[in-house]
């Protein structure tokens, strides 16, 4: 569970009631939150993964692999805490990709595929955390 307070991010986890809070450097806005990762943009329209070790430490990481010149127009979570689904626009076309929290790393979707790899389906401007498990055949 996340709640945000000005410039630091309150997460707390929902059975244990572990808590961590993330502070937002100055110079980057809260684009969204997802487990213990905290998705920020600094003024250069770059994106952060931000983190924090040890409960107080706030851990910068860039986000790598997002497409130059691409606007983000949507941060979609969805049952999973290691990744979080981008939707953007680039020269006219919108997209969707998938950002690693863990390492910042992200990946532009080829198409509108599921993507069986990694449990989501990700199709024009939505991307949905699917069951990693095959559904029954129809008999």
């Amino acid at each position: 569970m996340n709640t945000r307070d000005g410039q630091e991010v309150i997460q707390k986890h929902r059975s244990t009631g572990v808590t961590a809070t993330v502070t937002i450097p100055t110079g980057q806005a809260y684009r969204s939150a997802v487990g213990w990762s905290v998705l920020t943009m600094d003024g250069t329209g770059a994106l952060h993964v931000l983190r924090t070790v040890d409960g107080t430490l706030t851990v910068d990481t860039p986000v790598t692999g997002f497409p130059a010149g691409a606007r983000p127009l949507l941060y979609r979570t969805g049952g999973s805490v290691a990744r979080l689904a981008i939707v953007y626009a680039l020269d006219g076309r919108t997209s969707v990709g998938l950002a690693d929290l863990s390492d910042g790393a992200f990946r532009a979707s080829p198409g509108p595929t599921p993507s069986a790899k990694r449990s989501w389906a990700i199709s024009s401007c939505s991307a949905t955390r699917c069951s990693s498990r095959a559904a029954p055949r129809p008999r």
